[in-house]
């Protein structure tokens, strides 16, 4: 029986607040087809979408945020830096948030801020879980959930032992709290064992 090991914590806020547009679009060899001094806009093609002109993209500076007009899609494909790079190279948003704190870390710790009044440790119970194969295909869960759902697993002591705890997390990916299943939910194709 192997267990994996459960996916390091990412500070969101942290990269968010570290790593520029114009940062992101150098790791991602990307240029600006225009560049607006008076509105601190971006326009760009969009590579993931091939679409839309080589003013698909608009990326506003002072609001930190870009849209991708590419594609007549609802919802729009929008929001911070990390969406950015998630979009831009069809990856999971932590997958974003990583490859950009790889890249750009400046040697600060990326570990949670422990919060003085609260008594739960989310990574530490986390890492308790068992994330196994042979764990997860109990629930109808294949292993490569882990990779859109780090911190998902099987709960392995105390009143909700054998439940699925699900993390679930704010529209920037960071970490809100765990819901418990006790048996299968409806699980995306994807995800299916």
């Amino acid at each position: 029986m192997s267990t994996s090991v459960a996916t390091p914590f990412i500070d969101f806020a942290s990269i968010k607040k570290q790593v520029t547009f114009r940062q992101a679009l150098a790791l991602l060899d990307l240029a600006s087809s225009s560049f607006n001094e008076d509105k601190q806009e971006h326009r760009l093609p969009c590579p993931r979408c091939n679409a839309g002109g080589d003013r698909a993209i608009v990326i506003s500076e002072e609001k930190q945020s870009f849209a991708c007009y590419a594609e007549d899609v609802q919802p729009r494909p929008s929001g911070d830096v990390i969406a950015f790079v998630a979009h831009i190279k069809n990856i999971s948003m932590y997958q974003a948030a990583k490859l950009l704190n790889e890249a750009f870390s400046d040697g600060g710790s990326t570990e949670p801020k422990a919060k003085a009044n609260k008594g739960f440790d989310a990574e530490k119970f986390a890492s308790e879980l068992d994330t196994s194969d042979e764990a997860l295909a109990k629930f109808g869960l294949a292993p490569s959930v882990q990779d859109e759902v780090p911190w998902i697993g099987v709960i392995q002591k105390g009143h909700h032992k054998g439940k699925l705890a699900i993390p679930l997390r704010g529209g920037f990916g960071e970490f809100q709290f765990f819901a418990f299943s006790a048996e299968a939910l409806y699980v995306p194709k994807q995800w299916r064992v």
